[in-house]
């Protein structure tokens, strides 16, 4: 699997499970553009977490280690890109009955979506940023699994047409479980089990 099927993939899921949610005659509006690309940025996090496990059948799929780095790499760049829309751009209309999934006070509701928001820019921009010597990157790195769990919360306590019992929402929620599982894993278990390797340096090119 190579990454633009990954990310053209997602898209197209989440945007066919959203739209069968809503009336089509508002389809073709600003709100629902941003509720389309704010929910794929969410789950493009969640598949940037699952590719982050070093699990075994998520290397085999898309080919090598060096493509999941790269997937990864690009998918957090397209959730950011995504989200500023969402951010920007209002993901409600009234005719949708929109409810939240985790009922919330107004206050919490608010500073939850401007902290996801925050937490996304902050993992996007910490893992490309090339000047960060790698010890204390790698460990920056790893706020990453708890960072995405604020961005779940935004998902679950903001005005949606979603429910965790239609296809739009057991598509996210099935995604965001798994992510978050594979982040705490690569956090707290990974540590443990990981066989490490003793390599050596054999050329460098420049």
């Amino acid at each position: 699997m190579k990454s633009w099927h990954c990310i053209v993939g997602i898209l197209l899921i989440t945007a066919t499970t959203l739209l069968i949610e809503i009336p089509s005659d508002t389809w073709l509006t600003s709100a629902t553009l941003s509720l389309i690309l704010g929910t794929a940025a969410l789950a493009y996090m969640a598949v940037a977490a699952l590719l982050s496990s070093r699990w075994r059948a998520v290397e085999v799929l898309f080919g090598g280690l060096d493509r999941v780095y790269e997937t990864h790499k690009w998918l957090g760049i397209w959730a950011l890109v995504f989200a500023s829309h969402h951010f920007v751009f209002k993901a409600y209309l009234d005719v949708w009955h929109s409810v939240p999934i985790l009922e919330m006070s107004k206050y919490w509701t608010r500073l939850v979506r401007q902290l996801s928001y925050v937490a996304l820019g902050m993992i996007v921009l910490l893992a490309l940023n090339r000047n960060i010597p790698y010890g204390l990157w790698r460990w920056w790195h790893k706020l990453s699994g708890p960072l995405f769990v604020i961005v779940i919360l935004h998902w679950l306590s903001f005005k949606s047409p979603m429910t965790l019992s239609n296809p739009a929402g057991i598509w996210l929620a099935l995604l965001c479980g798994t992510g978050a599982l594979a982040a705490f894993y690569k956090l707290l278990l990974y540590p443990f089990i990981a066989t490490a390797g003793e390599y050596k340096v054999s050329a460098v090119s420049l």
